[in-house]
């Protein structure tokens, strides 16, 4: 019987320690596709705000192009106003693409690092139930009852 609650006792050890290394494994591999993920939006948001920057080239060469074409001087009273606001507003553009990238990477990073420490938590969890498994197997066996006098 011995050998038998010695077992008992060895396996629930075994596979506690089994599921916590894999549940380890895939919170870290979560956390890495995470990083990646928050990569990749930043990336996005660098690229949505290079193509801001391009269009608003294109927009401030075209009106340029229109008010010659039209007679007007392009360097000068309120043609010179609409292409300083037409720049300012294409840079408030593209820095807000920049800014939400940033922030949604953020968000992804902060929430891969709870969920890590959650799943670790929940693993280190598992660990400690099974150990206390093992240690109540040990206690209703024979051997557990003979030798701290339990029924």
């Amino acid at each position: 019987m011995c050998l038998m609650t010695a077992i008992g006792i060895a396996s629930n050890l075994i596979g506690s320690a089994m599921q916590a290394k894999q549940e380890n494994k895939i919170a870290r591999q979560q956390q890495e596709l995470d990083r990646q993920r928050a990569q990749r939006e930043q990336e996005i948001g660098a690229l949505n705000a290079r193509r801001q920057r391009r269009e608003t080239s294109d927009l401030l060469a075209l009106q340029t192009a229109l008010r010659a074409g039209t007679g007007g001087a392009p360097g000068e009273g309120s043609a010179l106003l609409i292409s300083e606001n037409t720049a300012r507003e294409g840079e408030f553009a593209a820095r807000l693409e920049e800014a939400n990238a940033a922030t949604k990477a953020k968000a992804i990073r902060d929430q891969a690092n709870i969920d890590y420490a959650a799943a670790r938590a929940k693993s280190s969890a598992g660990l400690t139930s099974g150990i206390f498994k093992a240690g109540t197997t040990l206690l209703k066996s024979d051997f557990g009852k003979k030798t701290f006098g339990l029924n």
